[in-house]
């Protein structure tokens, strides 16, 4: 056991650091898709009908289809990564990484997140993907009447997911600075010579 702890405590840390860049990266490329997409006037030619008094929504729209799979290949990775820190956890005995009351802080943080991502997944993910493919279709469809009941629908699900993927994010940064300060621990006395 004694052996394997540093391998514990390396996919510990792999996994949490992989975790969030898995929350950061699809933040980030929406942060630039969603605003840039509309200064280019990027538009799909069959939804010009329906955006055509608002250029800035039809390369909203694009974005969406530009950093929508990346949520969902995000949502797969955190899943896989999840499993790999609760693995860590149930083969380190508790303590994957550290010692002491920190090391507990770090466990209840990966428990939350954990809890956050799975109400995320289970939800939350599913009545949003069915609301965008709605409205998706309604745009395409030219109809204004089921694209706005299917936006109504959409957005408070979007805003929940945000809310999720934040605080999700907000759990895994607390794990890894209690996990790293209880990693550092006391420092080790002098040998006497």
């Amino acid at each position: 056991m004694k052996t394997m702890r540093p391998m514990l405590a390396s996919v510990w840390w792999l996994a949490l650091a992989a975790w969030v860049a898995a929350i950061v990266a699809p933040a980030a490329a929406a942060m630039v898709a969603f605003p840039r997409l509309p200064e280019l006037e990027v538009a799909i030619p069959a939804t010009r009908g329906f955006f055509a008094d608002d250029p800035d929504a039809a390369g909203r729209f694009v974005a969406g289809f530009v950093t929508n799979p990346i949520f969902v290949a995000a949502d797969a990775v955190r899943l896989v990564l999840v499993g790999l820190v609760w693995l860590a956890i149930a083969l380190a005995g508790g303590r994957p990484s550290g010692q002491g009351r920190l090391a507990i802080v770090a466990t209840v943080a990966i428990a939350a997140a954990s809890i956050l991502l799975a109400i995320s997944l289970t939800l939350v993910a599913g009545p949003l993907a069915e609301a965008l493919e709605a409205w998706r279709a309604a745009v395409f469809a030219d109809d204004r009447e089921a694209a706005a009941v299917a936006k109504a629908a959409f957005d408070p699900l979007h805003a929940r997911a945000s809310t999720l993927m934040s605080s999700e994010l907000v759990c895994v940064l607390v794990a890894i600075a209690a996990s790293g300060a209880a990693s550092a621990g006391r420092p080790r006395e002098a040998s006497p010579r």
